[in-house]
């Protein structure tokens, strides 16, 4: 969820550390996903979260599991989850979009990125 003033809250399962509380815990009610700037736009995958900030900013959390960051291959195991929100670098976006196994971008030069955007 999103608030009027960019707060980005988030509640439900939380065992691929989707929720961006760090912990791997579900949450019943919503809570605020602490140190993250306002943000304009948020999109929830399965196991991963996006977030577009105000200043048009990639953040990222949660399992990088099936490639949905593009950093990781094959299921998500120990070792292979941004347990906080974490900052994509050299990419201004406009639109984000996120799905069971896959993540994607629209940057503001309207190139598209799916998956692959994310490697480290």
């Amino acid at each position: 969820m999103l608030d009027d003033q960019g707060a980005v809250y988030t509640f439900g399962q939380g065992r691929f550390w989707q929720l961006g509380h760090g912990q791997d815990k579900s949450v019943e009610q919503p809570e605020r996903v602490e140190d993250l700037v306002p943000c304009r736009s948020i999109a929830c995958g399965g196991p991963q979260t996006l977030a577009g900030d105000i200043a048009g900013k990639l953040w990222i959390w949660g399992a990088k599991e099936y490639g949905c960051f593009g950093r990781t291959r094959g299921s998500a195991t120990a070792g292979t989850y941004v347990r906080l929100p974490s900052l994509v670098e050299n990419i201004t976006v406009r639109s984000i979009s996120a799905g069971w196994k896959h993540s994607a971008a629209i940057d503001t030069a309207v190139r598209v990125y799916a998956n692959v955007l994310f490697r480290s």
